[in-house]
């Protein structure tokens, strides 16, 4: 009995198919992150952060600042954030973030103690009255949500297996 291996054609389209798949929730501002969008004006106020806040694990957050809304925004530039964190009782973090207009301004916070932390960002730009904008969020316990990784890597190792799967046919003939 011969053991047959799919044509590399369709190999190429399973493959497509799976990174289409997986690539489709790219068409969202910050993929498999959380987010935190406000109005404010003219403004769409966007701040994602790159996981549900676990106690002891560093969160990045990326500050973004839009006019318009929907499908149809454009990047309104601004030269600096000034973010603080407090926690109800006292101020955890306080800090002006510079704007480059070449990247999106980010800062990393770990948050400390289980609870609910507000974020207070006011965002400024030139000859312009400040934007301010606050949030909460709840930092709790259990561990960081790696499903999307496992994903990615599972499609990867089974295609670079069958690529070598592929060659080794090849080469036997």
């Amino acid at each position: 009995m011969e053991l047959r291996f799919p044509s590399m054609r369709r190999v190429s389209s399973f493959a497509f198919f799976i990174v289409a798949l997986l690539a489709a929730p790219v068409a969202s501002a910050h993929l498999y992150q959380p987010s935190y969008e406000q109005q404010v004006g003219p403004y769409l106020i966007d701040i994602g952060y790159s996981i549900v806040p676990v106690v002891g694990t560093p969160v990045r957050f990326d500050l973004d600042l839009y006019t318009n809304t929907g499908a149809d925004v454009n990047y309104s530039p601004f030269h600096d954030i000034v973010v603080t964190i407090t926690d109800g009782q006292k101020t955890l973090l306080s800090q002006t973030i510079q704007n480059d207009t070449q990247n999106v301004p980010t800062f990393n916070y770990t948050f400390p103690a289980v609870g609910t932390y507000t974020i207070n960002a006011v965002y400024e730009r030139t000859n312009d009255t400040p934007i301010p904008v606050e949030f909460t969020l709840t930092a709790g316990t259990g561990s960081v949500p790696i499903l999307p990784t496992i994903i990615v890597l599972c499609v990867a190792a089974f295609l670079v297996g069958l690529f070598f799967l592929r060659r080794r046919r090849l080469q036997t003939k």
